[in-house]
C-alpha cells in the first residue's frame, strides 16, 4: 500500500494482486508520496486497487481519475501542464488535447522551473492557487512507440515551490512546420477553448463565471506552433514577469 498526496488531498494505491513491481512503483511517484504516519486515516478520500493486468500507465490513469473525482465542486481543473517560478511561484499552465505537445513544453521548461504536473491543473478558483500533481512524465521517446513512464527526477525536473499561483493561462494548438503565433483570447473565445479540456468543471458553483473571473485574472493566450524549442523563450518571458 502506497499513500499520495495531490491535487490537494490523499489517495492510497494498493498494489497487491499487480505485476506492478512496488520499487519501481515508488521510484516514479516519488514527489507524491506520503508517510502513512504522517497522516491521519481520515484524510484518505479513496483508495486505487491496482487490478490484476495493470500496467503502470493504466494505474496512472486510475489514480489521476480519482483525485480528479475527490477534488470535484472544489478546484478548477484542467487538461494540463505546469511550470512555476522557484522564487515567486508564478505558474504557467499549458491547456491541450492529448498529443498536442503539453508534456514534452513542460517536460523541457521544468529543467529550469519547478515541475507541477503534465496532466491536470488543479486550480483554487478564489485565490488562483495550484496544487501541485507531479505524476511519473507520460511520454514516448520515439513517435508511434507506445508511451511509458518516467520518474520526474529521471529527466532532471525541478521540485514544485511552495503554493504556486496561476499567472498565465496558455491554450496550445500544435502545426508541424508551423511559425508560431500568439494570440490573447477575449473570454468568450477562451471559455469555448477550456471547457472541453475542463474536468467536473459544471459542478463547481456557477462554472461558466468562474471561467470568466480565472480569465480576467490571469488572461488567456492561444500559442499555435510547430516545434516546443520556438516558444521557450515566450514562455521564460511570461514566468520571469514580476
Amino acid at each position: 500500500m502506497a499513500m499520495l498526496r495531490a491535487l490537494g488531498t490523499t489517495i492510497d494505491v494498493d498494489l497487491n494482486g499487480s505485476p506492478i513491481d512496488e520499487g519501481e512503483f515508488t521510484a516514479l511517484w516519488d514527489r507524491c508520496l506520503v508517510e502513512p504516519a504522517a497522516m491521519e486515516a481520515s484524510d484518505v478520500v479513496e483508495t486505487v486497487h491496482a487490478e490484476g493486468n495493470s500496467s503502470l500507465v493504466i494505474l496512472t490513469q486510475h489514480i489521476t481519475h480519482a483525485l480528479i473525482a475527490a477534488r470535484r465542486g472544489e478546484l478548477l481543473m484542467l487538461h494540463a501542464g505546469a511550470v512555476a517560478h522557484q522564487t515567486t511561484g508564478r505558474a504557467l499552465a499549458f491547456v491541450a488535447p492529448g498529443g498536442t505537445g503539453k508534456s514534452t513544453l513542460t517536460r523541457l521548461l521544468a529543467r529550469e522551473y519547478g515541475y507541477l504536473t503534465d496532466e491536470t491543473v488543479g486550480l483554487d478558483p478564489a485565490t488562483l492557487e495550484i496544487f501541485p500533481y507531479p505524476k511519473p512524465i507520460t511520454w514516448a521517446a520515439v513517435k508511434g512507440e507506445p508511451k511509458i513512464e518516467h520518474a520526474p527526477d529521471s529527466f532532471g525536473l525541478q521540485a514544485a515551490p511552495p503554493r504556486p499561483w496561476l499567472g498565465d493561462l496558455v491554450v496550445l494548438r500544435r502545426t508541424p512546420d508551423r511559425e508560431p503565433s500568439f494570440t490573447e483570447l477575449g473570454v468568450l473565445d477562451a471559455i469555448e477553448r477550456l471547457v472541453p479540456e475542463s474536468s467536473s468543471v459544471t459542478s463547481l458553483p456557477r462554472p461558466l463565471h468562474v471561467l470568466a473571473d480565472v480569465h480576467r485574472r490571469a488572461g488567456c493566450t492561444l500559442i499555435e506552433y510547430g516545434e516546443a524549442d520556438d516558444i521557450l523563450d515566450w514562455c521564460r518571458a511570461r514566468l520571469e514577469t514580476p
